[in-house]
C-alpha cells in the first residue's frame, strides 16, 4: 500500500518542541493532493492539511478543512477534560459552539 501521491505526500506527522520544552505540538495529518501539473519540487508549498489529529499542549483535537485549507469544524478535549466542538465559516469566525461559550 502507497501512503503518498504521485508527487507529493498523502500523510504528514510533525512534532514540535519548545526550547524549554513548555510548548509541544504533535500531529497527524492527511494532506490534499497538489493541484494536477505540480512538479514535485513544489509540491509541498501547495497542498492543504484537509484532516489534523493533534495533541497541541495535552489538548486534544480533530481539525477538519475545506479544500483550501481553512479550519471549518474543531473537536477538542482540553487538558482539564473539558469538551467542545465549533464550526467556523469561511472567514474564521465561529458560527456554532458545543456548549455554548459563555
Amino acid at each position: 500500500m502507497a501512503s503518498d501521491y504521485s508527487t507529493a505526500e498523502a500523510i504528514g506527522f510533525n512534532r514540535l518542541e519548545s526550547d524549554d520544552g513548555k510548548e509541544h505540538l504533535a500531529s497527524f495529518l492527511i494532506l490534499a493532493p497538489p493541484p494536477p501539473g505540480t512538479k514535485i519540487e513544489e509540491a509541498a508549498g501547495r497542498q492543504q492539511t484537509r484532516i489534523a489529529i493533534q495533541n497541541d499542549n495535552k489538548d486534544a483535537q480533530i481539525i477538519l478543512a475545506d479544500a483550501k485549507g481553512k479550519e471549518r469544524i474543531r473537536l477538542l478535549v482540553d487538558r482539564k477534560g473539558n469538551a467542545s466542538i465549533q464550526i467556523v465559516d469561511r472567514k474564521g469566525r465561529v458560527v456554532f459552539s458545543a456548549p455554548k461559550e459563555e
